[in-house]
């Protein structure tokens, strides 16, 4: 990818979208980013020098902190399969081998070859915009039972080094070696060999891999490693260590994408260096759980939790994780059954995924992208002790269940669909399900939105014990109430987020360092002192009725106001507890919130919203607030992929 001429692709990019839907949503989405790094940069200016000196010392304490919290004598694996979709289709028809081919369609590409990403192909990339860089481009139509497959026998190749590895999607794999380099007497490196020789002949497929101390750097050294090659992170050097870190550009870093690298370039960072000096500054512009998450990033302290290794000693696999989240995209539709189906679907993943980690959620947030690249974000609280009882028994069914993952299916491959042929102007066949027009490109397709999830199809494989089919019946009769609730419009992404976690019982709080919980930041304003309580509903407005004077008869009492709802929500912040009629969030205190309850319980409109200042969250349906720094910079997720 380093011979690729960047601004060919950004040229044809411009010219295959001018017009359409998505090419206007982007220009709205540039013009909020450039007013937002304007107030900051703003911001920044009218801070003295003292007031940033003394932010800077008072980070000490925390650096001091971090420091101590490293962990180098740990040897962290991120195996990461080499284009992985690709590398299936060349293994199943050796002919593809070394030719310029994508896994997609002209709609969206979902792997691209390396012969085709030297012309600037990529994955989430339009095959119409691809056929403009690489008219010759072929496509290959996915067969996602074979990915699926594939990823199983992989994973019981990792389940020999670390029985605890994670697995992020069916090509990726976070795996903790240090009882393995233990008890071997090998380092890193030579770990890592044996983990993707043992793949390769297992699979007869190639894998890259980072060996690091934590998490967070091993898989930016496994991005340094592709194709088919291994990058370790000089560990047993502290200062070579710190060197390197220090020199590395922030937006290799896991969680910092397009539009975060932009606005701390905004304030003259562009290294992990410049971010460790100018944390004081970081301080004073940015919430207390992204100047936390910066600072970490600055001295390459990763959270190592989630998938701790066979030494974890039952370590909190919540720790660090804000939420959970899983969306589709697809052709815009407004078919009511389909988009329930799609609720449905992704709340059975997200039960899962509960019952696997033991989690309650607390809220769930509803996420929907409308054809005209809008985005709709509306969250509703969950009952606590329901939910709870529900993961309980979810999980103790999913702990009785044999592991899916550790069943290898057969891998005789199915019968292949005839590859694609297209060239510039001719008509190709389209992804199942997406239904793009075959002739030409549809004018609003996105340049970036790919299916976020690459194990959307582990359900082929995953029996669902009825334990987990109630708690996913419970989040998908929450999602379908917000769904429900929003007017009849063209969809083309469907997602679900699960947050506020429940605290586990003899578990201390699942929040990473320098986030504040939901519960926390109630009492915090209400001057209340008990940590884990529930949040009470807010106290209905009391019925004014009108004096009865004599003689005259009585007159008919004035109606009611519609009580509020229990529930209400400004894009990511769901609270309860708010005055009624409030149009200031009782979470993050801005003045953008949209009451989504109202909607709900048909209270109607709210009340019309006083003239007031905008909120740093930007535009979009109701506004965004800050919230750590997925929703500062506007990432989706859970966990996307490489993007702001």
């Amino acid at each position: 990818m380093n011979a690729v001429d960047f601004d060919r692709v950004k040229r044809a990019t411009y010219e295959a979208s001018i017009g359409s839907a998505h090419h206007k949503n982007e220009q709205r989405k540039e013009a909020d980013l450039q007013t937002r790094l304007d107030r900051l940069a703003a911001k920044a200016a009218r801070l003295s020098v003292a007031e940033v000196s003394a932010a800077t010392a008072s980070t000490s304490g925390r650096v001091a902190e971090l420091i101590a919290t490293r962990d180098r004598g740990r040897v962290w694996v991120v195996v990461d399969m080499d284009a992985f979709f690709a590398a299936v289709e060349e293994k199943d028809e050796p002919a593809l081998a070394g030719t310029a081919f994508a896994v997609g369609s002209v709609s969206m590409i979902s792997t691209a070859s390396y012969a085709a990403r030297a012309h600037g192909i990529r994955s989430a990339m339009p095959g119409f915009v691809a056929l403009k860089l690489l008219p010759s481009l072929r496509f290959v139509p996915p067969r996602f039972e074979r990915y699926v497959a594939e990823a199983a026998a992989v994973r019981g190749v990792l389940a020999a080094f670390d029985p605890h590895f994670h697995a992020a999607g069916l090509d990726e794999a976070y795996l903790n070696l240090t009882v393995y380099c233990g008890r071997t007497g090998k380092d890193g490196l030579a770990a890592a060999h044996d983990v993707r020789a043992a793949i390769r002949e297992a699979t007869g497929l190639a894998a890259s891999a980072g060996v690091a101390p934590n998490r967070m750097l091993a898989k930016v050294a496994a991005d340094f490693g592709k194709p088919d090659g291994v990058f370790v992170v000089p560990s047993a050097d502290a200062p070579a260590l710190d060197a390197w870190v220090s020199s590395l550009p922030v937006r290799k870093v896991p969680g910092i994408g397009r539009v975060a690298e932009r606005t701390l370039g905004a304030l003259g960072v562009r290294t992990c260096g410049d971010l460790y000096a100018a944390r004081g500054l970081v301080s004073l512009l940015f919430s207390r759980a992204s100047a936390d998450f910066f600072l970490a990033v600055s001295l390459g302290a990763g959270c190592d939790e989630e998938g701790g290794g066979a030494e974890a000693d039952g370590d909190d696999t919540a720790a660090g994780r804000r939420g959970m989240s899983a969306e589709r995209t697809f052709a815009p539709t407004r078919h009511r059954g389909e988009l329930e189906a799609r609720v449905r679907s992704l709340a059975a993943r997200l039960a899962r995924g509960c019952a696997s980690e033991g989690l309650a959620p607390r809220t769930l947030t509803l996420k929907l992208k409308l054809a005209s690249f809008e985005v709709r974000s509306r969250a509703t609280g969950l009952s606590g002790a329901a939910v709870a009882a529900a993961v309980a028994a979810a999980a103790a069914a999913v702990a009785v269940a044999p592991a899916a993952a550790a069943t290898v299916p057969p891998l005789s491959p199915p019968p292949r669909p005839a590859v694609a042929v297209a060239m510039a102007g001719e008509a190709c066949p389209t992804l199942a399900g997406v239904g793009a027009p075959a002739s030409g490109p549809p004018s609003d397709a996105p340049t970036s939105d790919a299916d976020d999830d690459d194990d959307e199809n582990d359900d082929l494989a995953h029996p669902t014990p009825p334990a987990v089919s109630a708690l996913a019946d419970a989040l998908a009769s929450a999602g379908l109430r917000l769904l429900r609730a929003e007017p009849v419009c063209d969809v083309r992404l469907l997602g679900l987020r699960l947050s506020n976690w429940a605290p586990r019982p003899g578990r201390g709080s699942s929040l990473p360092p320098g986030q504040r919980g939901l519960d926390g930041l109630l009492e915090r304003r209400a001057g209340k002192a008990t940590p884990d309580a529930p949040c009470p509903p807010p106290p209905h407005p009391p019925v004014q009725q009108q004096a009865v004077p004599a003689p005259a008869p009585a007159p008919a009492p004035a109606p009611a106001p519609a009580p509020p709802p229990a529930t209400w929500s400004c894009q990511l912040c769901t609270f309860a507890g708010t005055p009624a009629h409030s149009l200031r969030c009782g979470v993050c205190d801005g003045l953008r919130g949209a009451r989504v309850g109202d909607l709900i319980s048909g209270g109607g409109a709210p009340p019309p919203e006083p003239e007031r200042k905008r909120s740093r969250g930007g535009g979009g349906s109701g506004g965004q607030h800050q919230r750590g720094v997925a929703a500062m910079f506007g990432r989706g997720k859970g966990v996307g992929r490489g993007g702001g």
